[in-house]
């Protein structure tokens, strides 16, 4: 038990260090992604403006999307619910609860 400790610590200092090595890495990628920008000709540049300005506002429309989206699924759970609990009922307790109007008629 041990011998559990020092692979913990170990670990855990790996994984610092695997995070600080990203983050690093990170780092130096958004600054060429900048440098890569600024060294765009400026008809170009206005182009990955606008580009960047239009894909802002898609990502504002699909995130409404998604939370309408998380709405609608919800408020179809609720009416799914008492569907699943029957089906439940009826696989797992054999219970089937027989409509007394089609009884009638069946026994008829």
């Amino acid at each position: 038990m041990e011998d559990g400790a020092p692979r913990r610590g170990t670990a855990a200092a790996l994984r610092r260090a695997a995070a600080a090595a990203l983050k690093n890495k990170l780092q130096i990628l958004a600054g060429q992604h900048s440098a890569v920008l600024e060294s765009l000709p400026p008809t170009v540049r206005k182009c990955v403006d606008a580009l960047t300005e239009i894909q802002t506002k898609h990502d504002e429309i699909e995130a409404n999307f998604f939370k309408e989206r998380a709405e609608l699924e919800a408020k179809y759970q609720k009416m799914y619910e008492p569907l699943y609990i029957r089906r439940f009922d009826i696989v797992n307790n054999g219970l089937v609860e027989v409509d007394k109007e089609a009884d009638k008629t069946q026994q008829k």
